[in-house]
């Protein structure tokens, strides 16, 4: 399904945080110029959910704001919503032990699922359910 202009850039987005998500998972052959012990990937992970996925997030849910009066979106944006902030407590707690490659293999197959969920489920019942007028005003927000 082609995305409406209004969440391409947020479909955008997703793109970079799915090569994340590849790179932190355990059975993934290392990507060329990207981290590859579990301690650079630890960094990596935090910087990029500092400097990029939270930012994301809070545009997403700028977002939701704007369209949560359908009642049919409620449910799934609750769960997405939830699970942002699953996310964020999963890079913000990345132990710096024994632990470490499974809690990033965790967290790269987490994010990768909750990515996957918002293309496939609930961007496109956005654009199904959501009038011409409210992506518009969506598209002024990013």
């Amino acid at each position: 399904m082609k995305r409406h202009e209004a969440i391409a850039p947020l479909s955008r987005e997703h793109h970079a945080n799915l090569i994340l998500a590849q790179v932190l998972k355990s059975h993934v052959a290392d990507y060329k110029g990207m981290p590859t012990s579990p301690a650079e990937k630890r960094i990596y992970a935090i910087r990029i959910f500092n400097d990029e996925i939270k930012h994301h997030f809070k545009k997403e849910e700028k977002m939701f704001a704007r369209i949560y009066h359908h009642p049919e979106l409620k449910e799934m944006i609750d769960e997405i919503s939830n699970e942002h902030r699953i996310l964020e407590e999963l890079f913000l707690n990345l132990p710096e032990d024994k632990t470490l490659p499974v809690k990033l293999n965790f967290l790269g197959i987490t994010l990768d699922n909750h990515i996957r969920k918002e293309e496939r489920v609930l961007f496109p019942k956005i654009q199904e359910i959501c009038s011409e007028e409210e992506l518009n005003s969506i598209a002024e927000l990013f």
